[in-house]
């Protein structure tokens, strides 16, 4: 069933003249588009051209009308510019985001499962990660943890300052290096800290940038 309904807020041009570009490009009207996506056609113009929003399920369904992968409707995240950043989950890329922050090509989103940040950041919410952010203690940083069943699950966490290891490389001339540790800890006790080295690049995957809640979808 196509939705008449007009979302209150604006959608973004760049993404919407990305649709009109595809769609033009595989010789389909405005009409086409919008039967096969199940889309209203006023609705769908508009979007087109920015004045409406749209929700993760509308820019799937028109993904899947076009024949292409979500993320070719969004452009790659570009430092100092409003940009969008996927979300994957199990590898795939399943919804864009908005961020204006300033990020880097690599920031990703991260949907939050647990509640060991509760209330400042809650389940379901959606935080921006950038690996290319300095790491900043009492700030918020995503990692990598494996359980007793080998399971790799992503966590937000608290950064907590930086432990220090140092290891003796050369006795004769009492040359030290540096081998940082960093501990990602919950603002609920009930969460264990985890401990993160910065050789294990796998672990740590960024600090956290923006929180998005998961009540802020564009809808349309």
């Amino acid at each position: 069933m196509k939705s008449n309904k007009e979302p209150s807020r604006k959608g973004d041009p760049e993404v919407g003249a990305r649709i009109r570009q595809i769609r033009l490009s595989k010789g389909l009207s405005l009409n086409q588009l919008a039967e096969v996506a199940k889309f209203a056609q006023p609705n769908l113009s508009k979007l087109e051209t920015g004045q409406i929003g749209f929700s993760p399920e509308s820019i799937r369904r028109i993904a899947n009308a076009l024949g292409v992968h979500i993320s070719e409707l969004f452009s790659e995240a570009t430092p100092g510019k409003a940009s969008w950043v996927p979300l994957k989950e199990n590898g795939e890329v399943k919804e864009m985001f908005p961020t204006k922050y300033p990020v880097s090509s690599k920031a990703f989103a991260i949907r939050v499962a647990d509640d060991s940040l509760n209330p400042i950041i809650q389940p379901g919410d959606i935080v921006i990660c950038d690996p290319e952010v300095r790491r900043q203690p009492k700030r918020f940083a995503a990692a990598v943890i494996t359980d007793s069943n080998n399971h790799e699950e992503i966590v937000v966490r608290r950064l907590k300052a930086v432990e220090v290891d140092w290891k003796d490389l050369n006795a004769t001339t009492f040359f030290f290096e540096r081998d940082p540790v960093y501990l990602l800890v919950a603002d609920n006790s009930f969460y264990p800290p985890i401990r993160t080295e910065e050789k294990d690049k796998s672990r740590f995957l960024g600090m956290i940038v923006e929180r998005i809640s998961n009540m802020l979808y564009i809808q349309c």
